[in-house]
């Protein structure tokens, strides 16, 4: 009992870290993707969200592009001592960000304007899993760096 205590305790103290500039930018790229996934769903100016795919080459490349940032935003957003807590570093931004691009595909399903793609989820899951590769890749890159100039 006093280990979960501690670790409680830990977790409150981590998320005062969290700098929140970094959640504004997370909220934003979010609320990006709902709106136009809800567009689409609802057919409110759905035709901007055609406009914005035939310019990034298709619905497919949407996906994947809004996909990457997600995965990307919500790994750069996540503090070290966060994400370190779960699942070696990773695992809390793939499981958000899996669960929001798999369960707004799914949701897909029960909307009579919409219809549930096995590509479409595999840009997402794609997308996702790059942005935060890249991510990853990146902080990997500027540890070397720091440690080349010291």
């Amino acid at each position: 009992m006093v280990l979960i205590i501690e670790s409680v305790n830990r977790l409150i103290g981590n998320i005062r870290e969290v700098r929140f500039h970094r959640l504004f930018i997370l909220a934003v790229v979010f609320l990006v993707a709902l709106a136009g996934s809800m567009s689409k769903s609802f057919s409110l100016h759905a035709e901007y969200v055609y406009a914005v795919e035939k310019l990034v080459g298709g619905d497919k490349h949407l996906h994947f592009l809004m996909s990457f940032l997600i995965g990307y935003t919500i790994t750069w957003a996540t503090p070290l001592s966060i994400r370190s807590l779960f699942f070696n570093s990773v695992g809390w931004p793939v499981f958000a960000a899996l669960s929001l691009v798999v369960s707004d595909e799914v949701i897909q399903v029960f909307f009579p304007t919409r219809e549930f793609s096995v590509y479409d989820l595999a840009a997402n899951v794609s997308g996702v899993l790059c942005g935060i590769l890249i991510y990853k890749l990146l902080e990997c890159l500027g540890l070397v760096l720091n440690k080349i100039s010291q």
